[in-house]
């Protein structure tokens, strides 16, 4: 008994043990997941800096406040179905382009096609090789929010408005799905064009056209256009709609 007690004592001091080795793992042994790192400039001064993983983070933890959450595993390049030749043009293209980022990203067309999976897996990837940050946005939720805001919360309203403009990538989920009235584009002309005079890249998913986009406003549109390296574009037929087939 006392032989079969002592074991059973080894066994649970292994256990705790094994926990507090567990405890000490970090994801980023750097910053020891605090986000920043101490530094001494050149007068002995005690500084802090973001450390390199600061972005992913920030980023993953702002996609938990999205509804992409329970999909941001999903959403991969991996995971992509490309079966059919449109499908796989559009996996290379989305390949080649996040290798070089220079320019926007535009997916336009049918339902369902799979634009918000390629696009969400061009954003996370172009984060993640270069260390920037991100901010994903569902359209016409986002443009009711900031017009309730504009009036009633107004340094809030510009403290988002700022977010999304100085962004390193915006992503911006069904532009214009429905009708966008003067004040929503009023705000995306301000967004799209802060961006485009500042450089930052856009990546963007509709159910319309990039040349559909410049007949709803030209102003936006011609930024769109002018700055999308890479369009793509899907026609608009219930045989690409994969949500129908399960």
């Amino acid at each position: 008994m006392t032989e079969m007690l002592a074991n059973k004592l080894k066994e649970i001091e292994k256990l705790i043990n094994s926990s507090a080795e567990k405890l000490q793992e970090y994801r980023c042994n750097k910053c020891k997941d605090k986000l920043f790192i101490l530094y001494k400039n050149e007068q002995g001064q005690t500084l802090s800096k973001q450390c390199e993983c600061y972005n992913q983070v920030i980023n993953e933890k702002r996609l938990e406040r999205t509804q992409l959450a329970n999909k941001k595993y999903e959403y991969t390049f991996e995971n992509y179905k490309a079966n059919e030749e449109w499908q796989k043009d559009i996996l290379n293209k989305s390949k080649a382009y996040v290798k070089c980022p220079n320019g926007w990203f535009y997916i336009g067309g049918q339902v369902g096609s799979g634009k918000t999976h390629i696009c969400t897996a061009v954003v996370r990837n172009i984060a993640y090789l270069n260390n920037m940050s991100f901010e994903y946005i569902l359209f016409n939720q986002k443009m009711t929010e900031l017009k309730q805001m504009k009036f009633e919360e107004k340094e809030k309203y510009q403290e988002i408005l700022n977010r999304l403009i100085e962004i390193d990538i915006l992503f911006i989920d069904d532009l214009c799905k429905f009708e966008p009235t003067k004040s929503d584009l009023d705000i995306l002309f301000d967004i799209i064009n802060n961006r485009y005079l500042n450089n930052k890249i856009c990546v963007i998913s509709s159910e319309k056209f990039i040349s559909d986009i410049y007949k709803i406003d030209s102003a936006t549109g011609s930024r769109i256009i002018e700055k999308s390296s890479c369009v793509l574009e899907i026609e608009h037929n219930e045989n690409k709609n994969y949500r129908l087939k399960g």
